[in-house]
């Protein structure tokens, strides 16, 4: 049985990780930004940047409220921009700055802000309450996204992107809750997306793209400096040795990487933490909205196996599949055991102080207790822990228990960024069959 769990665990990470790493475009962009010219020197046109800000800048009227439909305009606007380097880094720049100067007008958009949220959030709530059951996921999870917001005491035009896209995210997955109750086939037929199902789908990628630079004016690049080539050397190795103990260090500076990005000054940062949280939060959102019209009809595992013939063309790559499996996983265990959570990676990051400052090859990173971790996840599911029958235990819950739901939507949004990234052949290495149900079933035994 574990050593079911390991293989699937790692077939999924290999796909995910196989792509170059993003740390290769930031570091591209860098360059850019500093050469403040093109490839050619010649330099960019910066008119679509400043449109960008002022879709921002003008839905703040003077006595701070706002208007998040014209702040909304941003995400067409980060469309124009995101294929340069030059104007994404000059966009960044502008979004790092605050909504205004003045401390009266500052005070005021954040009480703006802050009702707009919980606004947002009540609707959901009742949308929540009258959506089909196969829908009540995807709401339930936007509106986690939004009630982890935090706006700050001068907000920044990063903040209110956040507040905007996040409403609109809210507004599409309400409509696709009420498209399907409605017609269960208006969003996808037989010759794939429709026209209703591919403006959902348009929706939540622009609001995906937005998201991710906003979340890198936030100091949270998910994915990171990750040594793809020495990941998947281990993983090799692993997958010829059903060891543990030896796949849990080959991921050791992988999960440092990650945990890295919650630290300020060699230290844990809460306040870093929860921004890592939200913007995981919000991103899997994304993912989740774009492949609604393919999921929105599942029940059960088997029905995602329709999805590995479906016609998928999203413009997801494995890399897609890397960041929605790293943002589900601190998603859900901050939904599960949100305080033993932090605390897992507080002691991570007070017992590798030193480690975390060096990242090669030669470091080893020491692992934290986690049975008060477990412990609080297995509260949450119903039981108690054994190491012994864990991974069962576990797996039990995410296909008929309490995290049925969520295993569910996440298996089948993983089904779609697989297909879409044209790697869902791979699925036979794991079972001859290559479905997703045959694949449950055999570590279901």
């Amino acid at each position: 049985m574990k050593k079911g769990i390991l293989v699937l665990i790692v077939v999924a990470l290999v796909l995910g990780l196989t792509s170059c790493s993003q740390d290769v475009y930031s570091k591209l962009g860098d360059i850019m930004g500093k050469m403040g010219n093109n490839v050619y020197g010649i330099s960019a046109n910066m008119t679509q940047v400043q449109a960008a800000t002022e879709s921002l800048s003008g839905s703040v009227s003077d006595d701070g409220s706002v208007d998040l439909d014209k702040a909304a305009e941003i995400i067409s606007a980060v469309a124009e921009v995101k294929n340069s380097a030059q104007k994404t880094e000059a966009l960044k720049e502008e979004l790092s700055k605050p909504v205004t100067d003045d401390a009266t007008t500052a005070a005021a958009v954040q009480t703006e802000l802050q009702n707009k949220v919980s606004d947002v959030s009540s609707s959901l709530e009742a949308a929540i309450a009258a959506a089909p059951e196969e829908q009540k996921q995807l709401l339930e999870d936007v509106k986690a996204a939004i009630d982890a917001i935090e706006i700050s005491d001068n907000p920044t035009m990063a903040e209110l992107a956040t507040v905007a896209v996040l409403n609109e995210i809210a507004k599409t997955a309400s409509d696709v809750a009420d498209k399907v109750a409605a017609d269960s086939s208006s969003l996808l037929d037989e010759n794939g997306l429709t026209e209703e199902g591919m403006a959902i789908a348009d929706s939540a990628l622009g609001s995906l793209d937005t998201l991710k630079v906003v979340s890198e004016v936030a100091n949270v690049d998910v994915l990171g400096d990750l040594n793809i080539a020495v990941l998947l050397s281990s993983f090799r190795d692993v997958s010829r040795d059903s060891d543990v103990e030896t796949y849990m260090k080959s991921l050791s500076v992988t999960v440092a990487k990650l945990f890295s990005l919650m630290t300020k000054d060699g230290e844990f940062n809460e306040a870093r933490y929860n921004s890592f949280i939200a913007q995981c939060k919000a991103l899997k959102s994304c993912y989740d909205l774009a492949a609604s019209p393919y999921t929105a009809n599942a029940k059960k595992i088997a029905d995602f196996d329709a999805v590995l013939t479906a016609q998928v063309d999203l413009g997801f790559t494995v890399e897609d599949l890397a960041s929605y499996i790293v943002f589900s996983a601190f998603t859900l265990a901050d939904k599960i055991a949100p305080e033993a959570s932090k605390a897992v990676v507080e002691a991570f990051v007070t017992e590798n102080k030193a480690a975390l400052e060096n990242f090669g090859s030669s470091v080893e990173f020491k692992l934290p207790n986690t049975n008060d971790f477990m412990d609080a996840v297995f509260e949450f599911v119903g039981g108690t822990f054994d190491p012994e029958t864990a991974g069962e235990d576990l797996l039990k819950s995410a296909i008929e228990g309490k995290l049925a739901k969520d295993g569910l939507q996440i298996v089948g949004v993983s089904a779609v960024i697989l297909v879409d990234s044209e790697y869902q052949s791979l699925l036979k290495l794991v079972n001859e069959e290559g479905t997703i149900s045959a694949i449950m079933a055999d570590l279901s035994k």
